[in-house]
């Protein structure tokens, strides 16, 4: 039976909830909560609620971003497979015997992203209908919830997420599609397993396009295609072009996408 590590990214106040989303105890089951406290400590007593678990290990820290967080939940994992979760994700019942399934039916596979639904049965996405494999271009409609990997396959390759991007820094999206972009171009397979882990509320932050954000998104561009990933990213924004509501705001949300692609400088240390 494969461990699973359930890998939690929380900060401040936000630790409050997670208490009451964990599920009961289950067998080769543990929950990484990574609590970053750089404004607030959060709530003494449901802090001690998750300490007093003995399938929780709670890691405090002082540090900002939650790709920082995801490579510091990492770190202490042990399982056989890594899950990342954030602080508003509940679990369906079936959730972790589907992963094993899952995995169980691909021993070749080193990544399976899954799907999550807002509530039972519906969806935010439109996914594959059947086991389909990931490429550079699928991976950008994956979010980090829907991200199971085999542990040993990033430790072998050398996979964490890159600190540059996500929450908390100044390119605050697309930390997840990095990180499978790196797995990809390392070697390992990545493929979607139809199958639905967990739910989320229907709002999600990556789906917010603001200048910061435009920004950011050309800077992802260049990060995983590097100088082939200007047309790339004219598409891209072409495609999206309706989100933005009129010409004028499509037309400075692409010179701002553009000016993130030109101002990157290339790959993480």
């Amino acid at each position: 039976m494969y461990t699973l590590d359930i890998l939690i990214s929380c900060c401040n106040d936000s630790v409050d909830q997670i208490p009451a989303l964990l599920p009961a105890p289950a067998a080769g089951v543990r929950f990484i909560v990574v609590h970053q406290q750089f404004h607030s400590q959060g709530n003494a007593e449901q802090i001690a609620a998750l300490q007093t678990r003995s399938d929780v290990l709670y890691v405090a820290s002082t540090s900002k971003g939650l790709s920082v967080s995801r490579n510091l939940a990492l770190s202490h994992a042990t399982a056989d497979l890594v899950l990342f979760s954030d602080d508003d994700v509940a679990f369906l019942p079936d959730a972790f015997s589907q992963i094993r399934a899952a995995f169980g039916q691909m021993p070749t596979a080193d990544v399976l992203t899954f799907r999550y639904c807002v509530t039972p049965g519906v969806y935010r996405k439109q996914y594959p209908d059947k086991i389909t494999r990931r490429s550079h271009f699928s991976i950008f409609r994956v979010s980090s919830i829907e991200v199971v990997a085999r542990r040993e396959s990033l430790l072998k390759k050398h996979i964490t997420f890159d600190e540059r991007f996500g929450l908390g820094t100044a390119l605050p999206v697309s930390e997840e599609n990095i990180f499978l972009a790196d797995c990809l171009t390392s070697g390992l397979q990545v493929w979607f397993y139809p199958a639905t882990l967990v739910a989320h509320p229907e709002q999600t932050s990556g789906a917010n396009w603001n200048s910061e954000r435009s920004f950011a998104r050309g800077a992802l561009f260049k990060r995983v295609f590097g100088r082939a990933g200007l047309p790339i990213l004219l598409l891209f924004m072409f495609k999206h072009s309706r989100k933005f509501g009129t010409i004028s705001r499509f037309f400075t949300a692409l010179r701002t996408a553009c000016s993130g692609f030109v101002g990157f400088n290339g790959k993480k240390s």
